[in-house]
């Protein structure tokens, strides 16, 4: 497909399907093109917004407001191809580890926001094959939630714990946390606000944000999450 009928076809669909666009943008591009990760990152959130929309966690005003953020990106994405973006030949694949660590995050549903918030800025190492990563409350529609966390538990590398105060009074997550800890798995605590969890075992552990912080210090939150995920790098194979 040439560029201009590419922007034409993206552009036309934007308004109506905001999912067909991406699609179409995706499958117009060459998989190991830069700008096709870019396109997959916009899918990436725009899943997000659709799994929030799903738990009601976000008002319209906000579903509104992520969705059009999204359609921008797209785009400044179409207006910026060049004819190589095209060239599939003018592109490499690097290569997906084959031992990227898989992080398990653990949390009360109720702080669902707060791991939307870490997933999205996850998303470049998961999207490049630098992690895998699974969210306890992910399955929806009936499932055993904490059967199908112990199973994607069993295999991984790290856990990554949600620290609030409905962590704490969740018997079933906090559970799994406090049998991770007695087996000498790896857990890292990710405190999203201050609460006193002293004789947990987590207290022993390093936590992030770094300098023993919580996001709820933070004024702006995405530096909290840079932070995190920062932090998250060091532990991830050369």
């Amino acid at each position: 497909m040439s560029i201009s009928k590419l922007k034409e076809s993206v552009l036309n669909l934007l308004v109506e399907d905001l999912d067909m666009a991406l699609q179409t943008a995706r499958e117009g591009l060459p998989e190991s093109a830069p700008k096709a990760r870019q396109v997959l990152l916009l899918q990436a959130q725009r899943a997000d917004v659709k799994k929030s929309i799903q738990r009601g966690i976000l008002s319209q005003e906000d579903i509104d407001l992520r969705n059009n953020q999204i359609r921008s990106s797209l785009i400044d994405l179409m207006d910026s191809l060049q004819e190589k973006d095209l060239d599939s030949e003018a592109h490499t694949i690097a290569p997906v580890a084959s031992n990227a660590p898989k992080f398990v995050v653990i949390y009360d549903q109720a702080d669902q926001e707060y791991a939307t918030q870490i997933n999205r800025h996850l998303n470049i190492l998961k999207i490049t094959g630098k992690i895998r990563v699974y969210n306890v409350n992910d399955a929806l529609g009936g499932d055993n939630l904490l059967e199908r966390a112990q199973q994607e538990w069993a295999d991984a590398d790290y856990m990554l714990a949600l620290i609030t105060v409905n962590l704490f009074n969740s018997p079933d997550w906090f559970g799994m946390v406090y049998e991770a800890l007695g087996e000498g798995r790896r857990v890292i605590p990710i405190r999203i606000q201050r609460a006193d969890y002293e004789g947990t075992g987590l207290e022993k552990l390093r936590s992030l944000p770094t300098q023993n912080r919580a996001v709820s210090d933070f004024a702006n939150a995405d530096e909290a999450y840079v932070d995190i995920v920062s932090e998250i790098k060091r532990l991830l194979p050369k």
